[in-house]
């Protein structure tokens, strides 16, 4: 999401993750994480690509598992509530009001 700069402030070029979508192949796709609290598992459980990740209940950005809560399946689909943040301040769309609803 959104530009990368170095430290000198140049444009980084974007690079492909090199993951490998395990449904359609796709070369740029995200580990998905269904993290174990029990046993400490923080192996992906799966790699996706961020359509399949959205269909299988992970946020289509970083990857958590978010399926059940309202907020990723009714109100803004397929991302969790951290990166529908982070995509909306990258867009200048970053405003703290529309978070609540006024009656």
């Amino acid at each position: 999401m959104g530009h990368e700069f170095d430290d000198d402030m140049e444009e980084v070029p974007y690079k492909p993750s090199g993951l490998i979508c395990e449904v359609c192949g796709y070369d740029d796709s995200i580990q998905c994480m269904l993290w174990n609290q029990d046993i400490g598992d923080d192996e992906p459980s799966q790699v996706l690509c961020g359509e399949h990740a959205a269909k299988e209940g992970y946020c289509c950005c970083c990857g958590t598992f978010c399926a059940g809560m309202t907020s990723f399946d009714f109100h803004h689909p397929g991302y969790c509530d951290n990166c529908y943040d982070q995509v909306k301040a990258d867009c200048g769309e970053d405003d703290e009001e529309d978070d609540w609803y006024q009656w």
